[in-house]
């Protein structure tokens, strides 16, 4: 009979050393995609940040030039009118 007890714990404790390595690849295995995630993260943030940063410097640099020349011959016609006298309501 302790001859069957001893078998039964040498088998057990071999289940559970494999359950243990097992365990011990699968969260080697985790941390490493989730570095990998991480990585591809903060890649796909800088691109963004710098293509951002990009089109801020365009955008300053040529600032809406059609709406600022439609505003100018706007405001050019507006003073046109007042200086001849407002126009024809008389």
């Amino acid at each position: 009979m302790g001859l069957l007890v001893e078998e039964y714990k040498e088998n057990g404790t071999k289940v559970l050393d494999n359950l243990a390595q097992k365990r011990a690849g699968e969260k080697s295995k985790m941390r490493h995609n989730l570095t990998e995630k991480k990585k591809a993260i903060v890649t796909n943030y800088t691109a963004t940040r710098s293509s951002i940063s990009k089109l801020v410097e365009q955008l300053k640099q040529r600032p809406l030039t059609r709406v600022d020349k439609e505003w100018c011959s706007k405001q050019n016609l507006i003073r046109e009118q007042m200086d001849q006298g407002g126009g024809d309501d008389e």
